[in-house]
């Protein structure tokens, strides 16, 4: 779940973001941005895998991944 997810943190999506919204990341998954929805007060997190590809999703949607 969320815990204080930071930009540059290593995550991997939920396995219902995973499942529902279809993503497949290739690679790391790392967060390079975070904003405060101005009509839900919800964070709106941004993230990019090893390709250049971007997942965006509310901050439930990823976990962050221990080493």
């Amino acid at each position: 779940m969320f815990d204080s997810l930071k930009i540059g943190d290593l995550v991997k999506p939920d396995k219902d973001a995973k499942s529902q919204a279809g993503w497949n990341p290739q690679g790391e998954l790392r967060i390079v941005s975070i904003i405060k929805g101005q009509r839900t007060g919800q964070l709106i997190m941004k993230a990019l895998d090893e390709r250049g590809y971007s997942y965006t999703g509310m901050n439930s949607c990823f976990e962050k991944v221990r080493k």
